[in-house]
């Protein structure tokens, strides 16, 4: 019969193909098909001062996705998750998210599924994240982190 396993595996970016650039580079052409994953990393600094580090506010991540699904996860916890449809595969995620003051990491893991449905031409439909990546609730308003070093 079958038998089943799991395997933990840690949260981002790891290993030696690892590589960090300013903003978000397009899934399908980044891992040349090797792959249905990619991880998207960034970490952003919280000043002490903002209201919901006292308060106990959520923040909330405005994530924009080509496709197909979406894992969101915040200093090492599953924040949120999304997906596209067949038809469809882009989708605009929003998620409450806990932010402490000082350094929060930011991991985001995109998968592509169903590649075979689009034919041959599935590396000219795209994937990934896109801008703008936006984080609100801070006391001065919103902010786009797209164009910060993402690894």
């Amino acid at each position: 019969g079958l038998t089943w396993g799991s395997y933990l595996e840690p949260i981002g970016v790891w290993g030696t193909n690892a590589f960090t650039v300013t903003g978000f580079v397009e899934q399908i052409n980044t891992t040349k098909d090797s792959t249905d994953y990619l991880w998207y990393n960034t970490k952003i600094w919280i000043k002490q001062d903002e209201h919901f580090v006292s308060d106990g506010r959520n923040m909330s991540l405005s994530i924009v996705s080509l496709g197909h699904a979406l894992h969101v996860f915040v200093n090492g916890q599953l924040a949120g998750s999304g997906h596209g449809s067949a038809m469809n595969p882009q989708f605009h995620l929003k998620i409450p998210v806990t932010l402490k003051s000082g350094d929060n990491e930011i991991s985001l893991l995109s998968m592509t599924v169903g590649l075979q449905n689009v034919g041959a031409f599935f590396d000219t439909s795209g994937a990934g994240i896109v801008s703008p990546l936006i984080v609100e609730g801070f006391k001065n308003g919103s902010q786009d982190i797209s164009s910060q070093q993402w690894t």
